[in-house]
């Protein structure tokens, strides 16, 4: 029995006392912005059936108090895109929705600080059934989502 406590006691102390949350509920954005950009979509990630465009962004990193990761290994922590983008834009408005199937284009809410620059993240749910994601600086303009974006052409 005493070898049984120890061996816990043990795997306690090399595992850890608690789990860790992969990411805590009260995190921030940071977005470096790319240089000379042209507003072009550039391959992310990918889950195999959803995929995550940058557009005129080299990286997304979340911040919370027990450090930071990139956006990139967020997804990695789960099978799916859509569960931890569900999380990145539960905190962000919803400025428009789109009449192409149900495409929406959330911003960050100024009055939260959200993100460091701003951002603009577009949910793309088309009648042709493209559920790609798209992130971007806050500068997006409407008229350029509607025609750039959910199945146009993208830099791989």
């Amino acid at each position: 029995m005493k070898k049984v406590i120890l061996f816990c006691s043990l795997l306690v102390l090399i595992t850890g006392c608690g789990n860790k949350t992969i990411l805590e509920d009260d995190y921030v954005v940071n977005t470096s912005g790319k240089m000379n950009c042209e507003n072009q979509a550039e391959f992310y990630y990918s889950d195999g059936e959803k995929t995550v465009y940058l557009i005129c962004l080299e990286e997304v990193t979340l911040i919370d108090k027990n450090g930071d990761m990139t956006l990139r290994e967020f997804f990695e922590h789960y099978d799916t895109v859509e569960i931890p983008m569900d999380r990145f834009t539960s905190p962000l408005l919803i400025e428009a929705q789109l009449f192409d199937g149900g495409t929406r284009i959330y911003r960050d809410d100024p009055e939260k600080q959200y993100t460091s620059d701003g951002i603009t993240v577009i949910q793309c749910q088309t009648k042709e059934k493209n559920r790609d994601y798209y992130i971007g600086p806050k500068d997006l303009k409407l008229e350029d989502i509607k025609e750039s974006y959910c199945g146009k052409k993208v830099l791989k």
